[in-house]
């Protein structure tokens, strides 16, 4: 029996917006790799990796630009680490502000978005296959 995508439609003004909870689980699931991996990020409840999930879901939807995701940089430049600095300050000040997840230091958040990103990827290609 595979698994099946599950579905939960909401009215919003008047049109449907699709949640997919396969989706969220397998994003949470690639953040509980990305703390297990990195040794000073530390998961302290069951609910922190779902909250950060989230939390940067929100984040990235309504303050990044989405054009800026739909290319990647063939080199390291200025703008380049620019943007993975941004991104892991915007992580530390999750997980400053959001319980769940604690870090020791800045460095394992500004490495966290990259482990989090090639982890995501990976689940999501071969954890959409699993029976």
């Amino acid at each position: 029996m595979r698994l099946k995508r599950l579905r939960l439609g909401l009215l919003l003004s008047g049109g449907v917006v699709e949640i997919q909870l396969s989706y969220w689980a397998l994003q949470t699931v690639a953040m509980v790799v990305t703390c297990y991996l990195i040794p000073k990020l530390k998961i302290t409840s069951p609910i922190g990796p779902l909250g950060m999930v989230v939390a940067l879901g929100f984040i990235n939807t309504h303050y990044w630009d989405a054009a800026l995701f739909f290319q990647l940089p063939d080199s390291v430049t200025t703008n380049t680490l620019l943007l993975v600095g941004a991104n892991g300050v915007i992580f530390w000040l999750l997980v400053k502000f959001l319980p769940g997840i604690e870090t020791e230091g800045v460095f394992p958040s500004l490495i966290a978005p990259v482990v989090f990103t090639g982890c995501s990827i990976v689940i999501n290609k071969y954890g959409r296959t699993i029976d």
